[in-house]
């Protein structure tokens, strides 16, 4: 479970107080780091490799690694959480797309289940 550091979600299905954004939190708060022998990497080829029938677009995957980019890999081990600080902005920048192409694909992978905020 990846995490966008924000005060707040500031996608609609995703406000402090709906259901979603609450399980979210949940899920998150649960990660147990990844198994021995399986890095970050290992996570993004296979939702490379799956995520179109799981429907996820080739730009929601882009905006993944992008953030994935941005962990280390100790990010993903029991003691600790993935989390990016990383701007719109910069993103949508980085990424040659609008900051509003980065909501929707942020909304996308919340909804998915893929990403909080917190």
């Amino acid at each position: 479970m990846y995490q966008q550091q924000l005060p707040s979600s500031p996608h609609g299905t995703g406000r402090i107080g709906s259901e979603q954004f609450r399980q979210s939190l949940k899920t998150a708060n649960a990660f147990t780091g990844l198994e021995s022998g399986i890095s970050k990497y290992d996570t993004l080829l296979l939702i490379k490799r799956v995520g179109r029938s799981f429907g996820f677009s080739s730009r929601a995957i882009e905006l993944l690694e992008y953030y994935i980019a941005f962990t280390t890999d100790a990010d993903w081990n029991e003691t600790a959480t993935p989390i990016v600080y990383q701007s719109l902005a910069k993103a949508s920048l980085d990424l040659g797309i609008s900051e509003r192409q980065i909501h929707r694909l942020e909304k996308h992978l919340f909804e998915q289940g893929v990403i909080t905020w917190k």
